[in-house]
């Protein structure tokens, strides 16, 4: 079976300071790769860099739509 084009989907606690990361790079046989990142553009762009180089297709993200979930979701989007 191919693994491209197959969805990742990445879970995200969004919190003032920092961000618990989780995802599994859908179709792999890796594990859940779990992290935290300090709410900075800087970190999240990196994060995000860092998740779709380990995926095979479209990266969606799921996190909180309060009010540290809109910024956040407009970062990634521009990524």
């Amino acid at each position: 079976m191919s693994t491209n084009n197959i969805t990742t989907y990445v879970a995200m606690d969004v919190h003032k300071k920092q961000h618990a990361v989780a995802f599994k790079a859908a179709g792999l046989d890796k594990p859940i790769t779990e992290f935290t990142l300090n709410n900075t553009v800087r970190d999240i762009k990196k994060a995000i860099k860092k998740i779709k180089k380990n995926s095979n297709g479209p990266v969606i993200c799921c996190y909180e739509s309060g009010c540290l979930g809109f910024a956040l979701a407009r970062q990634i989007e521009v990524r």
